[in-house]
């Protein structure tokens, strides 16, 4: 894999989008429906930049503002310090492992980071934001954070970590440069013209995820799930439960064949150890200007 100039993986819009042609036009007779949904495999980014595009005329769009969204691989990423959930964390080998009050030792959830998107959040105290939270079988609670810096003498080798120190599927993140739009509307008149793009939400849905995009990002703009918070600081990350199209080809960019056929769909053991956060939900974090963090956690 040619990872270029860049630290992650990059995401081909225009190569994918050749695989995933929603329609060459959404507003023809008879065109598909089209549901815009949390970004997670590839065919969500290629629906998105398609039905943004269908759409251009019949929204006020506002000032956009850049974010770093990622599309799911499954497995460890290329650099062991790059964006991931689950799997080994990136940081020094031999340090004592975050644990609850009780001594309990917590579960990795995911890291980011931010050596591609120092322009979009600026300075961080760390090149990599781990995250930990303590055991829950639904939800999270009292999150603990850690910030790395790259260095090739780190890296955690299996020997050093604790039993069980993170349940959840090992994925790791392509990236992908776009924009958001949170001060995008509708224009009113064009508003009949919006049945052929929803979701499997509702139409509210689905012009906000045209908006502001909801998926796992680097960036001060996301989509929030409850009401639009105010976190101390600034956002500058966006953990969302990865929601792979179950019977699409490519649900991981790794994984050609669909996870179920047509007829079937994922039962509870199947997705016993995908990272759900709440009912497909998020975590939203922020730094303030001392350097601390600051989250919180919404879902539907």
């Amino acid at each position: 894999m040619e990872l270029g100039p860049m630290e992650h993986p990059v995401f081909d819009i225009d190569g994918w989008l050749e695989r995933f042609p929603v329609s060459a036009n959404l507003n023809a007779p008879n065109a598909p429906v089209v549901n815009v949904s949390q970004i997670s495999s590839p065919v969500h980014a290629c629906t998105l930049f398609q039905a943004r595009k269908a759409v251009h005329n019949l929204i006020h769009w506002g000032k956009q503002v850049p974010i770093d969204v990622f599309v799911w691989s499954s497995g460890e990423p290329p650099r062991a310090y790059l964006t991931k959930i689950g799997g080994r964390p990136y940081r020094p080998a031999g340090r004592s492992w975050p644990c609850d009050r009780s001594g309990e030792p917590l579960w990795f959830v995911g890291q980011f980071c931010f050596a591609d998107s120092r322009d979009l959040v600026g300075s961080t105290p760390g090149d990599i934001l781990l995250i930990f939270t303590e055991k829950e079988d639904y939800g999270f609670r009292n999150l603990q954070f850690e910030w790395h810096d790259i260095d090739t003498d780190k890296g955690d080798s299996q020997e050093h970590l604790p039993p069980s120190h993170s349940p959840f599927d090992n994925l790791h993140g392509h990236i992908l440069r776009t924009y958001t739009y949170p001060r995008g509307r509708p224009i009113e008149a064009c508003s009949g013209q919006w049945p052929l793009i929803q979701t499997d939400v509702c139409y509210y849905h689905s012009l906000h995820r045209m908006l502001r995009i909801e998926g796992t990002q680097i960036g001060s703009a996301p989509f929030w799930i409850q009401t639009e918070d105010m976190l101390p600081g600034r956002v500058i990350a966006t953990l969302s439960s990865p929601c792979p199209d179950p019977h699409s080809a490519y649900p991981w960019i790794n994984h050609p064949d669909p996870l179920f056929p047509a007829n079937e769909w994922p039962r509870l053991e199947h997705d016993k150890w995908r990272l759900m956060i709440g009912d497909r939900g998020g975590i939203y974090i922020s730094v303030d200007t001392a350097g601390e963090l600051h989250y919180d956690i919404q879902y539907y």
